[in-house]
């Protein structure tokens, strides 16, 4: 299993790290495991999130 950080994700959805940040915050977007205070997604939990996102405007 491939797990990817913030970075990682918003260069994938082309959006910024801010834009994570406010997706996370509203409950958009999963919060992600933590790991020594930074979080990470498994690229699985990415691709079904994208798949089944509601409409969002990006930053």
């Amino acid at each position: 299993m491939t797990f990817l950080n913030k970075y990682q994700v918003a260069e994938r959805l082309q959006v910024t790290t801010r834009t994570i940040d406010k997706w996370i915050k509203e409950g958009y977007f999963p919060k992600g495991r933590y790991v020594k205070r930074r979080p990470f997604w498994s690229e699985r939990e990415v691709e079904n999130w994208w798949k089944s996102r509601p409409n969002l405007k990006c930053a």
